[in-house]
């Protein structure tokens, strides 16, 4: 029997100039080259609709589960308006502290991310500051899948969910 073996460089590997190490240098550059809008008609954002069934319930402000319910003595949901558009439409809020202090608790929220994986958390940082067609191809440049189209939720390839509170999306009414 003859067996094809195909050459990997070891992770432990200094060298840099192998012929197999110079092919994974290329698929990496292309993936990071690619437009976002390629990235994300080559990639769904979305999860599997039987995830998508089981936690787009956690969505609701009034479910027990929805990360916004941590922050309720400091917002005011307003559950019968929206703002922003597409992955990064939510409900409406009020803030009941000063900008400030919405930008402190928006810094704190973010440095004590350490569940998941720590490249996703900057991912979804990033997509929160960018226009809606960018967010999307950073999601989907880091393998991320959205519950029910938003950015609130989501869940890289391992199963780490990934929860982000409206105040983060978002900026609270006047």
């Amino acid at each position: 029997f003859f067996f094809l073996m195909i050459r990997r460089p070891p992770r432990s590997t200094q060298s840099r100039s192998s012929a197999a190490s110079d092919v994974y240098k290329r698929q990496s550059c292309d993936k990071e080259a690619r437009p976002p809008q390629q990235a994300v008609q080559q990639q769904q954002t979305n999860v599997r609709p039987s995830v998508n069934n089981q936690y787009a319930r956690y969505l609701n402000l009034d479910h027990p589960f929805n990360i916004n319910m941590k922050y309720n003595s400091f917002f005011t949901f307003k559950k019968e308006e929206f703002v922003g558009n597409g992955i990064k439409k939510t409900h409406a809020y009020v803030s009941k502290i000063p900008q400030d202090q919405l930008n402190i608790k928006r810094r704190e929220f973010w440095e004590t991310r350490i569940e998941g994986d720590k490249e996703a958390w900057n991912a979804l940082k990033i997509a929160c500051e960018l226009p809606e067609n960018e967010a999307i191809g950073i999601i989907s440049a880091v393998g991320l899948k959205l519950v029910n189209n938003s950015i609130q939720m989501s869940f890289d390839s391992r199963g780490h969910r990934y929860d982000l509170p409206i105040f983060c999306i978002n900026e609270p009414q006047q």
